[in-house]
């Protein structure tokens, strides 16, 4: 049961935990899964995020740059129109909410999280000699945190089970890219998800790979109509 509930993203091919973010890959003709690690981006060396609450806010210069180590991700899609599904676990690292200790305890009731459209977004990064620079962050004179990006047009779904499905709407030319988590505030987590879209690149390490008996497995038969 625990199996079958897992989504299915290709034939025999179902996602491998209950939580996290893979790319679905094409590699030799096999659809493949592969999970993407964070990584934490660096603001000129200094500011690290923390998983959903590393929000960028410069406060010693006008303007900032986000950066990546080395010049290429060790996940490489295959494929141009990558696709990715995310599952967060929202109770992990979360700050207790204020109203938490004003009001009494109540029996939690079951909920479908809201996502935002674009909480999560596909960007194109610049190599940099030995760095990726993800963006750029400006702070106005108000206060005010506006970021520079190249974001790739991309399309968010929710399938079942908590999953996001996430697909970029266009041809990603060969380069290299981070997924990036936007707060509601509209600033971004420092923990990024970096991958690269290579056709040429070489097997992703660990990917996971269809079973061929769910693959294989023959359809229900139909009882014949009279």
């Amino acid at each position: 049961m625990e199996e079958a509930e897992r989504p299915q993203v290709a034939p025999g091919l179902r996602l491998p935990m209950d939580s996290g973010v893979f790319l679905l890959d094409t590699f030799q003709a096999e659809p493949q899964i592969v999970e993407i690690n964070q990584t934490a981006g660096d603001v000129n060396r200094n500011t690290r995020g923390n998983i959903f609450r590393g929000a960028v806010n410069p406060v010693s210069s006008m303007k900032q740059t986000i950066e990546l180590e080395g010049s290429h991700a060790p996940v490489q899609s295959h494929v141009d129109v990558p696709t990715f599904y995310i599952k967060i676990d929202e109770n992990s690292d979360q700050p207790e909410s204020p109203a938490a200790s004003t009001t009494p305890a109540q029996p939690q009731q079951p909920q479908k999280a809201i996502v935002p459209y674009d909480r999560f977004r596909i960007l194109r990064v610049e190599v940099k000699g030995n760095k990726r620079i993800v963006g750029d962050i400006k702070r106005q004179v108000t206060g005010k945190v506006t970021h520079e990006q190249h974001q790739i047009k991309s399309t968010i779904t929710d399938i079942r089970g908590g999953w996001l499905k996430l697909t970029a709407a266009e041809n990603l030319p060969p380069g290299e890219y981070a997924l990036v988590e936007m707060t509601e505030k509209g600033a971004m987590n420092l923990y990024i998800w970096d991958f690269g879209v290579n056709p040429k690149a070489a097997a992703n390490p660990n990917p996971w790979k269809p079973d061929l008996r769910q693959a294989t497995q023959p359809a229900p038969k139909q009882p014949d109509s009279k």
